[in-house]
């Protein structure tokens, strides 16, 4: 298996390829590629582009990990992707190494990527405080289908709409900030407010802000926490998939 490491610094690539290799009965072969280039926060002339994408080919990757922090623009690790993948005779596997989950993560969640979770759930996010720093141990499932009739926020495109809990797309999740209101049979409520008096009816006994948003399945909808490092199997954005993030600390 050949693996490709793009934008370590030679010691860091060094120290993971050995702790990747503890985890293998087989040899790792590994190579360095990094390039100013991909540096940079200017985008890439086309003809630059495709002399790296050449380059790139040369080695022959198997897997490619990416190291988040060498790159200034993210795009530019998506264009990479993306352009390995439709251009490779072989599925070439693509890994991110990170070094702190929410704030690396932030700047792929304008692209709305689709989480996929070691459950087999399938969620796309685009609010970042949803993507949680800490693991969480438990949370309880509280259904809460009957604690509104209506719900005004703005999806993941940024549109306004208005939905039941049976109009809500399956799968949806809403953060708690891009709701406007939750219309109920005892009036309108914002979304603190409806939530004190939801885990109040509910008999909940952990603290509010623990809730990052509301989860629509195929049983109903469920205040959510959001989600945390370890919960992620991969990440798919539009038909690109990122097979792994690793976090180094």
């Amino acid at each position: 298996m050949q693996l490709l490491g793009i934008g370590f610094a030679k010691k860091s690539w060094i120290s993971l390829t050995k702790k990747l290799q503890k985890q293998l009965t087989h040899q790792l072969n590994s190579e360095l590629f990094n390039d100013q280039r991909l540096n940079s926060d200017i985008e890439i002339k086309n003809k630059d582009f495709k002399n790296i994408i050449i380059d790139l080919f040369d080695l022959k990757p198997d897997w490619i990990i990416f190291s988040k922090d060498y790159f200034k623009n993210t795009e530019t690790i998506i264009r990479l992707m993306d352009s390995l993948r439709t251009q490779s005779e072989k599925k070439i596997n693509f890994v991110i190494s990170i070094r702190n989950f929410k704030q690396n993560m932030n700047s792929f969640l304008k692209y709305i990527p689709e989480f996929e979770l070691v459950n087999k759930m399938h969620l796309k996010i685009s609010a970042q405080e949803l993507i949680l720093e800490k693991n969480i141990k438990t949370f309880p499932r509280i259904r809460i289908n009957s604690e509104f009739y209506k719900i005004n926020y703005r999806n993941n495109y940024g549109e306004k709409v208005k939905h039941s809990s049976d109009e809500i797309p399956l799968n949806s999740l809403i953060s708690l900030k891009s709701i406007e209101k939750f219309e109920t049979y005892l009036g309108e409520f914002k979304p603190i407010k409806w939530l004190e008096n939801v885990l109040k009816k509910k008999n909940a006994s952990f603290k509010i802000n623990l809730v990052g948003g509301i989860l629509r399945e195929s049983k109903g909808c469920y205040l959510f926490p959001g989600i945390p490092f370890n919960s992620i199997l991969n990440v798919k954005i539009n038909n690109l998939k990122i097979d792994h993030f690793i976090c180094l600390d």
